[in-house]
């Protein structure tokens, strides 16, 4: 938790900044990597704000403005999301390129240890990361120069163990302190006097133990929650949610073509000039806790007041894809009930920014309804975040003469520890499921 949500940002951010202290004769002046200062540095923080929007409300804290909130209560999960989710994205074309190429190598590293599940491969590939990001930090940054000798900090140095210490004792995810500092924010927030505060939380700890207690040796003390009102079961952990539409809907023109094949495909019949019709619902419950919604409701809102979840990692024979969600739709086949999801996939990724970012930023281009195809929800593995791709100065200025040239440019986002969110029982809350909120979404 400290070593890529404070010790790693503090450093990095300190040097590009130039607010680290400089020692003899080194000068600020020298540092070719200095660059996040003045309009550039205000621009960046602006540039990370505007991100906001495109993470899903899974992904908790949204990084704020760090031009504006760095100093001012800038929490560890907002560094951990803006260095090593959204970093090789919003530093590309800020940062001199092989100082944002050495970056993006050490993110690489990192964002294996984040996972709940490492294979020995992938271990053995973030280790060589790792271990060329300390030794190219040392050509880059501290040059061999006594004056730098502070750059070399016990953060930089650790990275080197935590392959070897992970094939040890496992994933770091299984032993963070994310855990520890939960539970004292809990424990604290139960203690109703002032006096005597120790003693008070011991025997708020032990009534927590007496209770966790009873709750495993007689599990019916704390039955699953009953699905929300309205909502429909479809087995594996998926739920349909509304908001439904109460009367079946006619496709729109273009998305015609899309479902006359995949009724002809489950073997219905349709004349040339019968349009099909579909109830839509508006969101999708996962196994793994999160809430995957649809472009039929987020579009009614304005995007600063939606955190998107519309975005989908798909997976069909093996396959991964990645598209946004339409809607949803059920159907009565054989005499069961089958959910499906209209989604537009995306094209494909951008292997040139793939290898120069060590797969760290994957950029994929928007195909609109060319991409429109019918899936069942159960090929749906998770929400992601498909933010539009920052323009460097370069393509800013070639923008200015051929408008639209990098139109539609998104990058792949996904949630660090998503399998150890779901893991403590932290399903997204599904604060849309409102009696008031789904009457007038039924309307529609």
């Amino acid at each position: 938790m400290h070593l890529v949500g404070l010790n790693l940002p503090e450093i990095l951010l300190g040097l590009w900044r130039a607010t680290l202290y400089t020692e003899g004769s080194d000068k600020y002046e020298f540092w070719d990597w200095a660059v996040l200062r003045g309009d550039i540095w205000e621009k960046h923080g602006r540039t990370v704000a505007s991100l906001a929007s495109y993470l899903p409300g899974s992904f908790y804290q949204a990084p704020r403005n760090p031009a504006l909130k760095m100093n001012s209560g800038y929490k560890a999960w907002e560094f951990l999301v803006y260095l090593f989710v959204l970093g090789p994205a919003v530093f590309r074309g800020v940062l001199p390129d092989k100082y944002w190429r050495h970056f993006c190598r050490l993110v690489a590293g990192i964002r294996v240890f984040l996972q709940h599940r490492i294979q020995r491969e992938q271990l053995l590939e973030a280790h060589l990361n790792l271990v060329q990001f300390v030794e190219e930090y040392e050509l880059l940054y501290y040059q061999r120069n006594k004056n730098r000798l502070h750059f070399c900090r016990q953060s930089i140095h650790l990275l080197i163990h935590v392959s070897p210490e992970t094939h040890r004792i496992g994933p770091p995810a299984l032993h963070a302190q994310w855990t520890m500092e939960t539970a004292i924010g809990n424990l604290t927030r139960e203690i109703r006097q002032d006096s005597n505060p120790f003693a008070n939380l011991m025997k708020v700890g032990l009534c927590r133990a007496q209770i966790n207690g009873l709750k495993a040796s007689f599990p019916e003390l704390e039955p699953d929650p009953s699905p929300p009102r309205g909502s429909s079961e479809l087995g594996d952990g998926y739920i349909l949610l509304r908001a439904r539409e109460r009367t079946a809907h006619a496709v729109q023109d273009y998305e015609i073509p899309v479902f006359r094949r995949f009724f002809q495909a489950k073997g219905f019949q349709f004349s040339g000039s019968v349009v099909p019709k579909v109830t839509r619902w508006a969101r999708l419950h996962l196994p793994n806790g999160q809430i995957a919604r649809s472009a039929w409701k987020e579009y009614l809102k304005p995007l600063s007041n939606i955190r998107m979840s519309r975005m989908v990692k798909v997976q069909i024979d093996g396959y991964v894809h990645f598209a946004e969600v339409k809607f949803y739709f059920a159907l009565n086949i054989n005499n069961c009930f089958h959910a499906f999801a209209l989604v537009a996939y995306f094209g494909e990724v951008d292997h040139t920014l793939a290898a120069l970012s060590h797969n760290t930023l994957l950029v994929y281009q928007c195909l609109g309804n060319l991409g429109l195809d019918i899936i069942s929800v159960k090929n749906i593995k998770a929400v992601v975040a498909m933010p539009p791709l920052p323009l460097t100065p370069q393509e800013e200025a070639d923008e200015e003469v051929h408008p639209g040239q990098y139109a539609g440019r998104v990058f792949l986002a996904e949630k660090p520890g998503l399998e150890i969110f779901h893991l403590g029982g932290n399903d997204e809350n599904d604060d849309d499921d409102t009696s008031s909120e789904n009457a007038g979404n039924e309307k529609h």
